[in-house]
C-alpha cells in the first residue's frame, strides 16, 4: 500500500491514573495487541498519537494511521475496500482492547489517505 490511513477516534480514560502518560501507555499496549492478532486475516502496521488533556477529564483523541494493510494472502486490498478494511481494524481489533483497558472510545472516523508516512512522526510497532 504507497497511502495510508488515518483515523479519528475519540476516548474517554476511566483509569484510576488517567495522566497522559498512563493513557499514552495504555493506548500504545492495545495497538501492539491489536496488530498481532488482526495478523490471523491481514499484514498490517499502525502508529498511533495520542492527542487532549487527561488530567482530571479523561477526555481525549486517537490519531490511528495505518501504514500498511495487505490481506494475509499477500494481496493487496482496494483502495475503496481499503478504506472500509481499515476501519474494521480500528472497530474490531483496536476498540474492544481499549474497552479491556478502560479506554472508552467513541465513533472512528476517517481523516484522510496520504502518502506514504516516511516522513510522519514516531513509528509504534
Amino acid at each position: 500500500m504507497s497511502e495510508s490511513l488515518v483515523y479519528r477516534l475519540p476516548i474517554h480514560s476511566e483509569l484510576a491514573d488517567s495522566s497522559e502518560a498512563a493513557v499514552r501507555a495504555a493506548v500504545e499496549e492495545a495497538l501492539v495487541q491489536a496488530i498481532a492478532d488482526a495478523k490471523s486475516e491481514y499484514k498490517v502496521d499502525a502508529e498511533s498519537e495520542v492527542e487532549g488533556a487527561f488530567g482530571g477529564v479523561g477526555e481525549g483523541i486517537i490519531i490511528v494511521t495505518i501504514l500498511h494493510f495487505l490481506k494475509a494472502s499477500g494481496i493487496e486490498v482496494a483502495k475503496g475496500a481499503l478504506e472500509a478494511t481499515g476501519a474494521v481494524f480500528v472497530n474490531k481489533y483496536l476498540s474492544p482492547l481499549l474497552r479491556k483497558r478502560n479506554i472508552l472510545p467513541g465513533k472512528v472516523e476517517s481523516v484522510s489517505t496520504g502518502k506514504s508516512p516516511a516522513k510522519s512522526g514516531k513509528k509504534k510497532k
